[in-house]
């Protein structure tokens, strides 16, 4: 089998007190997080801060300490993706994705996030980065 690396992360701002995390959804309708294929010169957090930036529009700033990774089979392809999730933050910028792929990029609170979420690997991963996060005080 092939291995698909692809890098993204749990991206997330503050309205009012509030953490409100970022999902994009994709041409077939789901909703996911920023993610994208590594290219070959890039980091793992150049290719997350680049899938941001073309996904959502947002220039972010990845908080250390907290990564990811988790595998999963594409069969279409007969291969297994393995993605390395950041958690990033950002302040006072307006949503505009710039890749055509992307139908929206919308802000949701960790309930509403969670209840729109089909893969329960993507939902681990933000409760996960939720709880973490409160500890850090963000």
């Amino acid at each position: 089998m092939r291995r698909e690396e692809s890098c993204g992360a749990i991206l997330f701002t503050k309205e009012e007190g509030k953490r409100l995390y970022i999902l994009i959804m994709e041409a077939n309708g789901s909703y996911g997080l920023p993610k994208g294929h590594k290219r070959i010169s890039e980091t793992d957090e150049e290719t997350a801060l680049r899938e941001i930036k073309e996904e959502t529009g947002i220039d972010a700033t990845i908080i250390k300490g907290m990564k990811r990774t988790i595998k999963y089979p594409v069969p279409l392809h007969n291969s297994v993706k393995e993605v390395v999730y950041f958690v990033a933050k950002y302040e006072n910028q307006e949503l505009a994705p710039i890749d055509s792929d992307i139908l929206c990029a919308k802000k949701f609170t960790l309930e509403a996030a969670l209840s729109v979420l089909k893969f329960s690997q993507i939902r681990d991963l933000l409760v996960e980065a939720d709880y973490m996060l409160d500890i850090l005080g963000e």
